[in-house]
């Protein structure tokens, strides 16, 4: 499993951090105080912050469960993203905003995992997570409100963003390349640079 997984800058790993453990309890307070005809899912929101608040608190582990740390990870973006928004599309009945921030869910979830291996690995059973809660919490038919006209514009956002994924995720691995390149010319510059100044120290005493 651990080869499907993927590592994360550290800089990136605590922005989305702080920004899952303050945003979902923010969100659903927000909803849930201001805007109470909209469902949410307190159990998917303070789940998913307190898995964020786990990671950001990993040099206090102990040392058996930190090679569990990426898994943890990823468990918590499967849980932030593709299962909350799935749950609300559903719970919502597919309203118009909440397609909105479906939509902002999978352009999320690209720029986060940077990977479209991870995409679908985190994508496909963080929905299924999602529809399972619905059943569980509402019971209601998954499909009965679903948009036909949703279709192409999901389509759309999934396919052109995992293609800006993938061009973007090429010029790295171009850039690296380039890089190690440059390095193993300025290696064998300074080598054969070293090597010269030591044939002309050897000439000197051979010439004297």
């Amino acid at each position: 499993m651990k080869w499907l997984l993927e590592g994360v800058s550290a800089s990136r790993f605590k922005f989305v951090a702080w920004v899952g453990l303050a945003g979902h309890p923010v969100y659903w307070c927000f909803w849930h105080f201001y805007y109470p005809e909209y469902m949410d899912s307190a159990f998917l929101r303070f789940g998913s912050a307190f898995i964020f608040l786990l990671l950001l608190l990993k040099s206090y582990w102990p040392r058996q469960l930190l090679p569990f740390a990426n898994s943890i990870w990823h468990l918590a973006l499967m849980l932030a993203l593709p299962s909350i928004f799935t749950y609300t599309l559903l719970a919502n009945n597919y309203s118009g905003l909440w397609l909105a921030t479906h939509v902002g869910m999978l352009l999320l979830l690209q720029a986060t995992v940077q990977c479209t291996r991870i995409f679908f690995l985190l994508l496909v059973p963080g929905t299924i997570i999602g529809i399972l809660w619905y059943k569980q919490t509402i019971g209601g038919d998954a499909l009965a409100y679903f948009p036909i006209e949703y279709i192409p514009l999901l389509l759309f956002v999934t396919v052109i963003g995992l293609v800006f994924l993938h061009l973007s995720t090429q010029n790295i691995v171009e850039l690296k390349s380039h890089a190690l390149k440059e390095l193993e010319r300025q290696k064998s510059v300074c080598l054969k640079s070293l090597a010269g100044s030591i044939a002309h120290e050897m000439r000197n005493p051979l010439i004297q």
